[in-house]
């Protein structure tokens, strides 16, 4: 299985690393305010990733992989931490999708998950669905409306389809990485059941309160 590293262990140990099984719950959540230090875990991630993955498949390694990066504009205001310069430097396709796509490439996501479960495609090629500071992805956010359930033929928007790649994705190859800033803001856009999607989890420092929650 694919493994993103985290970093080295505080105890005598191998470093500590992120699995991302083919099955149901392989995402990972990481929960914290320092700006930085998240940015840095999704790199990590991304580029331990990216070196178990054949760019081209067919390749020496047999597997490919791609990524879809979900990166907000404010994020351009500082370029040392600004994650769509790394996929300049992988050879693996990446896509980098802002505000403006983000139904778009929601309805894509949902849709090849779709597929693949409906033809039984278990080996297809591995996708890696990254969100960067997710409180800000507005489209996201769940509808305060709606009390879970839909009305007839409603048009699935992001937030549906998003939660359609979190619920189905990882059996099929799709998994999500996501960082947000606080609980408040990953309240905002997913409710308690959307969370036991994330059995990988990542938390920076704060209350015993929050993380009690989490």
């Amino acid at each position: 299985a694919p493994l993103a590293w985290l970093g080295d262990a505080i105890a005598i140990k191998d470093p500590t690393a992120a699995v991302f099984r083919r099955q149901g719950g392989a995402n990972m959540l990481i929960v914290g305010q320092r700006e930085d230090l998240g940015a840095s875990l999704l790199a990590m991630s991304i580029t331990s990733l990216a070196a178990g993955y054949d760019p081209h498949p067919g390749g020496g390694l047999g597997r490919a992989a791609r990524f879809v990066l979900f990166e907000p504009a404010i994020a351009e205001e500082k370029p040392d931490i600004l994650l769509a310069t790394l996929a300049t430097h992988l050879p693996h396709d990446v896509e980098v999708v802002g505000r403006l796509g983000v139904a778009e490439a929601c309805e894509s996501l949902a849709a090849e998950v779709q597929r693949r479960i409906d033809e039984q495609v278990l080996d297809g090629e591995a996708v890696f669905v990254i969100v960067r500071d997710l409180g800000r992805f507005r489209e996201l956010r769940k509808s305060d409306g709606d009390f879970g359930f839909s009305m007839g033929d409603k048009k699935a928007g992001p937030a549906d389809n998003f939660l359609t790649v979190l619920r189905d994705g990882p059996a099929v190859g799709i998994h999500s990485i996501i960082w947000c800033d606080s609980l408040t803001n990953l309240q905002r856009t997913f409710d308690r059941n959307a969370l036991k999607e994330f059995e990988l989890r990542v938390l920076f420092q704060m209350s015993g309160s929050d993380s009690s929650q989490l």
